[in-house]
């Protein structure tokens, strides 16, 4: 459950021209789990076989997870001549409770615990009449953790900072181009040992990257939308130093899309809009760095219609299909270690109706 209320205040001084935002923000979660884990027959994913005898797996963990956290922030947007500033503020109090009702490794325990943390973030972007928008912004934040580590301590609060810099340019309403570079550095980030499921905190993680998109719209019925993310991130500080220089799993150097659309306005087909894409994920590595996931390109079309072009009463209804892994490609997207991999998604069809008004 999440409830966000706002208040939205425009007002100038002076030269200054102020967009003030306030609210306060409830969330509240629960987790109920139970976990099982046990060998199973060795698979040839290529080549299955089906209908084989499994050992019942033992129970491993059975838990209740509950956070409620309470957020209060505020927002001053500040526009003054080419140059806007953002400055924002936001103090949150949770309260966790963690009910282990079995673990293999112990015996049943619960665990409450109340964290709160004050985050900020500032920025300030310049508009040239050109288009050119160059950028600056600096934010941290606070993430609660639910449950204990391998010794039985209450997980620390994710806490995280990040630096970028960018530019955007749009020289017409047409095409827009943004560009970043940015470094985001992450404290008490919490792993789960995919066979053990015990939790532990890396004492720090530090992401650099640069993103690229561009959306344009060539024609009056074709538009494109591309982008590109280069990713490095690396453990830079741990408990236990062999931790120390590895990537977290299942995060790739490089990952890219491209999508595009036809559109008609006019004739027997107007209100249609078909599309296309390709995604490309980059090659991954396990936790331990020692398994290398290859990397593995999808492709995407959908179909879409304005209702509207029927009947005026439909006004603001449209309806959709995607399908998405086209060809239905068998790849394994990501592996936590040696023993545990995941598949990625089948091809699958998705129908959505929209009404807006």
């Amino acid at each position: 459950m999440c409830v966000d209320n706002q208040l939205e205040t425009k007002f100038t001084t002076g030269s200054l021209n102020h967009t003030l935002l306030s609210g306060v923000e409830y969330k509240q979660f629960r987790y109920d789990s139970v976990v099982y884990h046990g060998p199973a027959p060795s698979i040839d994913w290529t080549n299955p076989v089906y209908g084989v005898t499994i050992n019942p797996p033992d129970l491993l963990t059975s838990s209740v997870k509950v956070i409620k956290q309470t957020g209060i922030y505020v927002q001053d947007q500040i526009s003054v001549g080419n140059v806007d500033f953002l400055l924002d503020g936001r103090y949150d109090v949770a309260h966790n409770r963690y009910d282990e009702r079995y673990s293999m490794h112990g015996s049943p325990s619960e665990h409450k615990q109340r964290d709160y943390k004050f985050t900020w973030r500032t920025g300030a972007i310049y508009n040239f009449a050109n288009g050119i928008a160059p950028y600056i912004s600096y934010s941290t934040s606070f993430q609660p953790e639910i449950g204990v580590d391998s010794q039985n301590n209450a997980l620390k609060p994710t806490t995280a900072k990040q630096y970028e810099i960018g530019l955007k340019y749009q020289p017409n309403e047409h095409i827009l181009f943004t560009t970043a570079l940015y470094r985001i550095l992450q404290h008490n980030l919490v792993t789960t040992d995919p066979n053990t499921r015990e939790k532990a905190q890396t004492g720090e993680t530090r992401t650099n990257g640069v993103e690229v998109a561009l959306s344009a719209d060539l024609t009056e019925n074709i538009s494109v939308i591309g982008s590109y993310a280069y990713t490095k991130r690396k453990v830079t500080q741990d408990k236990d130093p062999s931790n120390v220089g590895k990537k977290p799993w299942g995060v790739p150097h490089h990952q890219g899309s491209l999508w595009a659309k036809y559109a008609w306005h006019n004739g027997v087909l107007d209100g249609l809009d078909i599309g296309a894409g390709v995604r490309y994920m980059g090659t991954t590595q396990d936790r331990t760095n020692t398994i290398r996931v290859p990397h593995y390109t999808l492709y995407d079309i959908s179909v879409g219609y304005d209702l509207a072009k029927l009947s005026s009463s439909l006004k603001g209804a449209t309806v959709q299909v995607n399908l998405n892994n086209l060809t239905d490609k068998k790849y394994v997207a990501s592996c936590a270690s040696g023993d545990t991999c995941f598949y990625g998604t089948e091809r699958t069809v998705v129908a959505t109706f929209n009404y807006q008004w």
